[in-house]
């Protein structure tokens, strides 16, 4: 059967449909870099938004002498009170390099808890009190509230079963999810994001893959050069807070770009055994096809509108 022949009107619309497929424009994620990725103009302007998601600041005690510990301290002191604790040094995207011990007396910041520290962990509280002129002498209005040993930045969320990470000092958008550790001398513990750290903590490990899929992806990571340019060169909590960063439903984009955040973070250990410099200079392939997977997952879920609706091709 001969096809009929398109209306002018039918015609027009396919070309304005047409057109407007091809009027965006495409730009690259380092705008001094050709060869890195590149995103849909539309996309990274989607990317901007609104975050709905408090943004924490990492653990604060300006006394880096007392409360950092080595190795050989944990014998004089309650292990119990002995975290993993992230600095800038240890995150790259998707993974940790490593991590510091940091001694956190407390489950929140200005916790009367001093009657229980020193009847429970004497020997922490001995090496506390033997350190007190020093705390008591940290410049901080928020130090100077609560025990002498106050610390900033610590609460219920500092526990979250998952921390979506990142440095806010200096521009290195790289973001990873961080949960627990099993340390040699420790065991099995939470790991405590530093001074230098923002976060969004959560105890649903779906949400912080999906966002850390989105930050990490080319137009998060474009839109954050965007946002970056027009202050000061930081990933402060007002430069994270304009990204498009909703609440996760679960729907079958939004679970699949979990899962690929998940794989992600299973390939970053396997290249951990080398100085962060070499690990920076190497091209891991598997991370590279996961990565673009999830570029091109978030691109198509901004141009369709799904990250912020939660509809997935999938769902009604």
């Amino acid at each position: 059967m001969r096809r009929r022949p398109s209306t002018p009107s039918k015609q027009a619309e396919a070309v304005r449909e047409s057109l407007a497929r091809e009027e965006t424009g495409f730009v690259p994620v380092e705008s001094d870099d050709p060869t890195s990725a590149w995103v849909r103009e539309d996309a990274e302007r989607r990317a901007l938004g609104e975050c709905a998601h408090d943004i924490r600041h990492g653990l604060k005690d300006d006394a880096k002498a007392v409360f950092s510990l080595d190795r050989a301290q944990l014998d004089d002191l309650d292990p119990d009170l002995a975290y993993p604790y992230v600095t800038s040094r240890h995150v790259v995207k998707y993974g940790l390099f490593g991590y510091d011990l940091h001694l956190v007396p407390m489950e929140k910041a200005g916790e009367d808890n001093e009657a229980e520290l020193r009847e429970n962990y004497p020997r922490t509280y001995d090496y506390l009190t033997s350190h007190r002129e020093r705390l008591e002498d940290r410049a901080s209005s928020w130090l100077q509230q609560g025990p002498f040993y106050n610390v900033f930045g610590l609460g219920e969320y500092t526990w979250a079963d998952y921390k979506v990470v990142w440095c806010r000092l200096g521009f290195k958008p790289h973001f990873a999810v961080v949960s627990t550790v099993e340390d040699p001398d420790l065991g099995e513990k939470p790991v405590v994001p530093g001074d230098h750290f923002m976060f969004v903590a959560t105890d649903d490990e779906y949400e912080a893959h999906f966002l850390t899929a989105l930050l990490n992806s080319a137009p998060y990571q474009q839109s954050l050069q965007g946002v970056a340019s027009e202050g000061k060169a930081s990933l402060s909590k007002t430069v994270v807070s304009k990204l498009e960063l909703p609440e996760y439903r679960d729907t079958p984009e939004s679970r699949r770009l979990a899962e690929l955040s998940m794989e992600a973070h299973d390939v970053v250990p396997e290249h951990t055994d080398v100085s962060k410099r070499e690990y920076n200079r190497t091209t891991i392939e598997g991370l590279e096809v996961v990565q673009a997977e999830i570029d091109e997952l978030v691109e198509r879920m901004l141009t369709e509108g799904s990250v912020v609706s939660g509809r997935g091709r999938d769902s009604s």
